[in-house]
């Protein structure tokens, strides 16, 4: 009776888990990536690229530094600098103010033109424009 016991309980955490992961699809629909509940955002080979704790720290997938994102949506590289903002309703702008693109509230991510070039359906807005607009420390 423990073992089934055990193993119900198991079952019920990992399916709770895999509910709690989100996942990240290109234009055409092939997925990208994930985003788990946790802030832990991991490529199509499920290898961890980032992770975005709840003060909105970013970390490598080595764990180090990469940025923050702050309450306000802007978005610091490691050195401090101004990457870019996440605005609250869902554009996206580089360190300069150019417009990259937008996460619509449906999911859909569009680049500069309106092109759909994603979808992030369910997922936190700010986790996923790090993964389709600041996937590396680099200035757009």
């Amino acid at each position: 009776m423990k073992t089934i016991a055990f193993g119900l309980l198991f079952f019920v955490a990992a399916c709770s888990m895999q509910a709690q992961t989100k996942y990240l699809h290109d234009g055409s629909g092939k997925c990208v990536g994930s985003i788990s509940a946790d802030g832990k955002i991991r490529n199509s080979s499920g290898n961890l690229v980032k992770e975005v704790k709840s003060d909105g720290t970013v970390r490598d997938g080595s764990g180090g530094y990469f940025g923050k994102i702050k309450s306000d949506g802007t978005v610091r590289d490691k050195s401090g600098s101004r990457m870019g903002e996440i605005k609250s309703d869902g554009t996206i702008r580089n360190h300069d103010g150019t417009r990259l693109g937008q996460i619509d509230s449906d999911g859909t991510v569009r680049d500069r033109n309106g092109n759909n070039i994603g979808n992030t359906k369910g997922t936190n807005k700010n986790q996923a424009a790090l993964v389709y607009f600041f996937s590396n420390n680099k200035k757009k």
